[in-house]
């Protein structure tokens, strides 16, 4: 019981100082690019503190992982060099016993940043980015394809619509164009210079169709326009999937889908919440694995392995995502596939002794 108390608090403090210090350097090195427009401010420090406050839990996400590898790589080391390690194998402590503690730890720590995934982590990003947005004008590379205006929307039967301009959440459309088309072939075309819903239906401006009869003859007609949709399905998605929960993430999703435009990089996201708390898990097998077989002897050497392992991994992340953005791998694969082999690597190193 003293052997796992000792353990319990050797492990848990090193893990818990990496994913401080790790947190730390995510948002030093993000801080970096916005500090020319800081210095320029007299309110530089609130607004420092208020968006890197809002993003904190998002960074401590990203943090975990490594924050794991190299506590627990730090704690071998540590107690190797001290020969408590040694001391305990000739107790008889088994690799899984001498795992537990470090183990209980990394499942406390995954169940947290669960919920900061699902909870927290969206709002702050949403909150930290429109910050950054309205006070610096900055808009963070990974955000600017999903802040272009989507103009293009799929309409009931064969048909397309294009909107000059969608405000109040879908309510309100201006220069709305239906294109309807069958077998490959362009059918008609409407216009409608103003569009606006009143809560109950559609009210329309000035209505222009064209017809195109079999002999490609374009006819000038004066008709109502196709019911439309409801609202909603003009209104897009008002974030970046980060700041998405996972309810609106599948709402996002459905959306995209009934429009006809792409819903994997939701799809993905919904299922990544996941990925990181349970690669902290994950990787913390791996470094036990490695690390009661070989001990490192030194904390660069430490620092060397959970460097190369976290290359390894974030490799395989990268590959998976774009295999699932891609269509390649179903979203379910892309997202669990970097969690599943590192931890089916670290049992398995687990399984033997020295």
């Amino acid at each position: 019981m003293i052997c796992w108390k000792m353990l319990l608090k050797v492990f848990g403090q090193r893990i818990l100082l990496s994913l401080l210090a790790a947190t730390l350097l995510l948002a030093m090195a993000d801080m970096a690019e916005i500090s020319q427009q800081l210095v320029e401010r007299e309110d530089s420090l609130r607004l420092l503190l208020e968006i890197y406050t809002n993003l904190a839990p998002s960074l401590a996400l990203q943090a975990l992982p490594v924050a794991v590898l190299l506590g627990v790589f730090f704690s071998i080391t540590d107690l190797a060099r001290s020969r408590e390690l040694l001391a305990f194998r000739a107790a008889g402590a088994s690799s899984m016993l001498l795992a537990a503690p470090a183990l209980v730890v990394s499942a406390l720590l995954a169940g947290a940043a669960l919920l900061l995934a699902e909870h927290v982590a969206p709002q702050g990003v949403e909150r930290s980015t429109r910050l950054q947005m309205e006070e610096l004008g900055r808009m963070r590379s990974a955000w600017s394809p999903f802040h272009r205006q989507e103009r293009w929307f799929a309409a009931g039967g064969d048909g397309l619509y294009h909107a000059q301009l969608v405000r109040e959440e879908g309510r309100q459309l201006t220069g709305l164009w239906r294109y309807d088309h069958f077998e490959g072939r362009l059918t008609g075309i409407t216009h409608v210079d103003e569009v606006e819903h009143d809560g109950s239906r559609w009210v329309f401006g000035n209505i222009t169709s064209w017809s195109l009869e079999s002999d490609d003859a374009l006819v000038m007609l004066h008709s109502e326009i196709p019911e439309l949709e409801d609202p909603s399905h003009f209104a897009g998605v008002g974030a970046h999937p980060e700041a998405l929960t996972r309810q609106e993430l599948r709402q996002a999703a459905s959306l995209r889908k009934a429009r006809g435009q792409p819903t994997l990089p939701f799809e993905l996201e919904a299922q990544t919440r996941w990925t990181m708390p349970l690669l902290g898990l994950a990787l913390t097998l791996v470094a036990l694995g490695m690390g009661l077989r070989w001990p490192p002897h030194t904390h660069v050497d430490a620092a060397a392995r959970a460097i190369a392992v976290a290359f390894c991994v974030w490799t395989l992340l990268a590959v998976c995502r774009a295999m699932g953005l891609s269509g390649m791998l179903s979203p379910s694969i892309a997202a669990f596939l970097p969690v599943v082999g590192p931890a089916m690597l670290g049992l398995g190193l687990l399984g033997f002794r020295r």
